[in-house]
């Protein structure tokens, strides 16, 4: 089985999977109103929905998940944006047609109240709560995508992936 380790989240290291937003950092330049009370950021990740206009917005809530990568799964027609609202690991490969190349697997250490874009085709795995057995997370993907879109993939058991968390 092989071993991976918890990367830090870097727009270098996440950007061949997608886009990231750490929402707990303090942003300085942007569009201010008047008195300066509120700064915008205008389209900052934008989001492919693919086939439709109807965005859906969900919470999903996740728990005693496993350090382990069994099965992986990916949208082919459209991007996935997250928010949390707990400290994730998020286990990632790039896109490939087919099967994902568990070889290609790697994780992010995601802290609580940051966004991520997964581009469309990126293989995924369900957020695993770090430091606590429940995690959330806000959703947003095209309406019951997982009725069209949505290849998941059980990984044979000599292809799992072991999570070695940071220290």
């Amino acid at each position: 089985m092989r071993q991976i380790n918890v990367n830090k989240l870097t727009v270098e290291a996440f950007h061949k999977y997608g886009d990231f937003i750490d929402l707990n950092k303090e942003f300085s330049e942007g569009e201010k109103n008047n008195d300066n009370s509120l700064i915008m950021h205008w389209e900052v990740i934008t989001q492919n929905l693919g086939i439709t206009t109807n965005p859906a917005f969900f919470l999903c809530f996740f728990k005693d998940i496993p350090l382990m990568v069994t099965k992986l799964e990916a949208h082919n027609t459209c991007e996935e944006v997250l928010i949390f609202a707990d400290d994730v690991i998020a286990p990632v490969a790039p896109a490939t047609a087919g099967k994902p190349d568990p070889d290609t697997v790697e994780a992010f250490f995601v802290p609580r109240y940051t966004m991520i874009k997964y581009n469309c085709g990126i293989w995924h795995y369900a957020p695993i709560p770090y430091g606590t057995n429940i995690g959330r997370a806000f959703y947003s993907m095209p309406q019951k995508v997982n009725n069209y879109d949505e290849s998941p993939v059980a990984l044979d058991p000599k292809d799992y992936i072991e999570i070695i968390p940071m220290k």
